[in-house]
């Protein structure tokens, strides 16, 4: 349990609702800031995240910008 990293979330929908896209962003919380996570931390969120989202059919990958990007059928 990491209660130190939070992810900001960008969802993209169509007009219908129809998911089209969800991009994460990690972040670590430090001194009530939020700041960028190291590529150790975004590592361990997205092994994380792939984990429990596999069940459900969807993988997280992990982009070059240290961002996640949710990808399902």
């Amino acid at each position: 349990f990491r209660n130190d990293l939070a992810v900001m979330y960008f969802v993209s929908v169509s007009p219908t609702g129809e998911l089209l896209g969800l991009r994460m962003m990690p972040m670590q919380i430090r001194k009530f800031r939020l700041n960028r996570v190291s590529a150790t931390d975004a590592q361990w969120l997205r092994d994380t995240l792939d984990r429990v989202s596999r069940p459900f059919g969807s993988r997280i990958r992990l982009q070059p910008d240290a961002s996640l990007a949710l990808e399902w059928p």
